[in-house]
């Protein structure tokens, strides 16, 4: 037992030293001189790009989840005026909107309502929310699935184009 007692001792003892060195040491290093130097360049933040919001309430419908209801909502796709996809989210679940940062222009918004794929235009600015509620998607023109089909919505919709 007293031997147990003495190891613990010195074993303390030791630790003790070994902190007193390190602070001994530690404080013998040279002061780091910090100073601001003019010729030296500078860097600056960065100037964020022009950004707006795109919060699209695609249809929404109620599955189950076991015994528990749960509200979800459908895909929604973000294709720019050519035709190329941007942005796409999955579908979500709860009662808030599919949520979108883009560069401001105009965009074609597809998604899913009444098992039909439709589609709305949408202007996004610099600094601002675009909101595309659920009635808009509910009474939004159908998805054109061919070139032909494209090519009538677009003269239906530009009178007096030559597309």
């Amino acid at each position: 037992m007293r031997h147990a007692f003495s190891a613990r001792i010195r074993r303390v003892a030791g630790l003790g030293i070994l902190s007193a060195l390190a602070l001994l040491f530690s404080g013998c290093t040279e002061p780091v001189h910090v100073a601001w130097n003019g010729t030296q360049s500078v860097i600056e933040p960065e100037i964020p790009l022009p950004q707006g919001e795109l919060d699209v309430y695609s249809e929404s419908y109620v599955f189950y989840d076991a015994d528990v209801p749960r509200v979800h909502r459908r895909p929604v796709e973000v294709y720019s005026v050519d035709g190329q996809l941007v942005a796409s989210a999955r579908d979500q679940d709860g009662e808030g909107p599919l949520h979108f940062a883009l560069t401001p222009g105009h965009y074609i918004v597809t998604s899913e309502s009444h098992m039909r794929e439709r589609q709305v235009q949408v202007d996004v600015q610099d600094g601002r929310r675009t909101v595309v509620a659920e009635a808009q998607l509910d009474r939004a023109p159908l998805l054109a699935t061919s070139q032909s089909e494209r090519s009538s919505q677009l003269a239906a919709h530009h009178p007096g184009s030559s597309h």
